[in-house]
């Protein structure tokens, strides 16, 4: 994970924790100070976070500070074919767009009208909207009561998260 708001080298995100389907979690504490004055004050860590998974798996990521605006999301080194379902907790309940490529991937909830707008009624229960391992790259859901952001990774081309002003239900 990578964050990409101005506030990346002076906001401390981590530790981040990732847990895995059989309980397991890794705490990940990020890069180390690259400041250069030695002192609390001017201390500077790129909010880059590095973990070890394991392709085909679900793991569910945690933060302990408010997340940023937009993060990124990649497997290093990943054949095409490769992918996770990854699960992201957040405290508020702001719409998050997904992008891959470049391009907007509209939650699995998500309608277009004919105006080139989207519609986020329906008539599915959220356990039928959560992506599955077997789902296309970039297919996501933003759960607004439990508040959880589930989203499949696919291959080595980054995916980004973009928080959106607007407050859903």
């Amino acid at each position: 994970a990578i964050t990409a708001g101005g506030d990346t080298e002076v906001r401390r995100l981590s530790p981040v924790a990732l847990s895995t389907e059989d309980g397991s979690v890794d705490l990940i504490n990020g890069p180390m100070d690259h400041g250069w004055c030695g002192g609390y004050t001017c201390q500077q860590r790129i909010s880059t976070f590095y973990a070890l998974v394991i392709v085909g798996k679900e793991y569910k990521l945690h933060f302990t500070s408010t997340q940023p605006q937009s993060m990124r999301y990649m497997l290093l080194d990943a054949a095409v074919g490769d992918k996770i379902k990854l699960d992201i907790w957040y405290a508020k309940s702001q719409r998050l767009d997904i992008y891959y490529k470049g391009k907007y991937k509209a939650p699995t909830n998500a309608q277009k009208k004919a105006d080139g707008t989207y519609s986020y009624a329906t008539d599915k229960t959220a356990e039928e909207l959560y992506p599955k391992i077997s789902s296309d790259a970039g297919a996501n859901f933003f759960d607004s009561k439990k508040h959880w952001l589930s989203m499949l990774i696919k291959g080595p081309d980054p995916f980004t998260i973009k928080t959106s002003p607007k407050v859903i239900n």
